[in-house]
């Protein structure tokens, strides 16, 4: 896979954007008026475009289109080819649904079958595995009722398969150390689900996808992560990625994270990229919002990125071909920090950093080399 074939599409964008008045931010921002956000995930909530705070425990995030009517996707940042629209559809030749209340049901499921949660799945130990390869035409659905009255898991849980969707899904590690999400394998979505109160007690990742591609994490509340009063550098980061192409991270809530809000490369050697972070509401994390290390290809666009412990934005180590564009960025002791490292990029240079559009307020440095 190419590290740069990505970037004359993000300039002809960018250069669209910046000159063209039906392409500007202004316009892409919406009209929507302000609503309250939801209580956990953002699926209704926020000002259209980038949103608002959006309503007590919701998400601001928005939804794209004024916070209403069909996806759209931030400036910059294409379509998924799976993940965003999708709906239940048991009318399908194939099509199944089911209820399940053990974890073996959770294994191997076929092609087309709607798999609704009918218990929550916090007792037992161990790891909780979800496998499933459904198709494009016949996905498969593993949720809880509704976002209002999502399933609940305490596990640490795995995910592999294709063309695999959770959502309504409320992951509540409150009750013990083990915890965690990680996503294996393509075209895997994870949304209208919430994250939190995962306390490992040493480096780790909330929602971590792992040798995937294609995977849309989409209007999710992923917060309280870690443990802020833990001396020394304990990182927990909302969500990350390794060895995964392809990724999409929009319109989510993610706060209170004890590391980074989403870190992306570490010591990776840039085997991951085309990483799309875009109009999700990110704050009060223990570092920061958005960290990119050795990674490739990533737009982080229309994010509202505020109040983190040690700036909001880091183009780290060794960034391919990255660009921070049309943001709200505020609240820190800097906005966005780019201190690359030849060293880290093994005889390659840290290569075509964008940082074009975005408004900083409040930050001691809005622009730090």
């Amino acid at each position: 896979m190419s590290r740069y074939h990505l970037m004359p599409m993000v300039l002809a964008l960018l250069v669209a954007a910046c000159t063209d008045p039906e392409v500007s931010k202004g316009d892409a921002d919406g009209g929507g008026g302000s609503g309250e956000g939801g209580e956990g995930a953002n699926s209704q909530g926020g000002q259209g475009g980038v949103g608002g705070p959006g309503g007590d425990g919701g998400g601001g995030a928005g939804g794209g289109a004024g916070g209403s009517g069909a996806w759209e996707a931030p400036i910059g940042i294409p379509d998924p080819e799976f993940g965003i629209e999708e709906e239940v559809d048991t009318t399908c030749a194939g099509c199944a649904q089911v209820t399940a209340t053990s974890e073996q049901e959770l294994e191997g499921i076929a092609a087309g079958t709607v798999v609704e949660l009918g218990a929550d799945f916090c007792s037992g130990g161990g790891t909780l595995t979800i496998s499933g390869n459904g198709t494009a035409t016949q996905p498969i659905f593993v949720r809880g009722a509704s976002a209002d009255d999502p399933a609940r898991i305490c596990r640490p849980t795995e995910v592999s398969g294709s063309y695999l969707i959770l959502e309504n899904i409320d992951f509540d590690w409150l009750s013990g150390s083990e915890g965690g999400l990680r996503l294996s394998g393509d075209h895997l979505a994870l949304r209208h689900s919430a994250a939190h109160d995962y306390q490992p007690g040493h480096n780790s990742t909330v929602v971590f996808t792992s040798s995937a591609d294609h995977v849309v994490i989409h209007d999710n509340h992923i917060h309280d992560n870690g443990d802020f009063g833990a001396s020394g550098e304990i990182d927990v980061h909302g969500i990350g990625a390794g060895n995964s192409w392809d990724i999409w991270i929009v319109d989510n809530h993610i706060h209170h994270n004890r590391g980074d809000g989403m870190q992306f490369g570490h010591r990776a050697g840039n085997t991951l990229g085309r990483i799309y972070v875009g109009r999700n509401d990110s704050h009060d994390n223990g570092e920061n919002s958005v960290d990119i290390k050795e990674a490739s290809d990533v737009i982080v666009s229309e994010n509202i990125l505020h109040d983190d412990a040690a700036g909001n934005v880091v183009f780290h180590d060794c960034p391919l071909n990255a660009a921070l564009i049309f943001n709200d960025v505020s609240g820190s002791s800097f906005g966005v920090s780019l201190p690359s490292l030849e060293s880290a990029c093994d005889g390659e240079l840290p290569v075509e950093l964008f940082v074009l559009g975005n408004t900083f307020d409040d930050a001691s440095e809005a622009i730090q080399g």
